[in-house]
């Protein structure tokens, strides 16, 4: 909402633009764009999930996990053994 209206458009017409230039919705994007952040700090740091979801920008780990299985077919503690192991 905040995005449509600093761009002067409703948050439906700018679903619809954004989709029709990206292919995506804006949530999509976004959620996509957290989830690339967090799976790379979860195998380049050693910090713990909890606040991965936080410096990446998700309300709690919980949020992280459930945006995790739309991208990931496997669970977040795979990222963390892949990159740490």
């Amino acid at each position: 909402a905040l995005l449509a209206e600093r761009v002067h458009l409703s948050v439906r017409q700018l679903t619809r633009v954004f989709r029709s230039n990206a292919g995506i919705t804006p949530l999509d994007y976004i959620n996509r764009t957290r989830f690339t952040l967090a799976r790379r700090m979860l195998q380049e740091s050693s910090m713990p999930v909890e606040r991965v979801a936080e410096s990446a920008g998700f309300s709690s780990a919980h949020h992280l996990r459930r945006v995790w299985r739309k991208f990931a077919d496997e669970p977040p503690s795979a990222a963390v053994r892949r990159g740490r192991g």
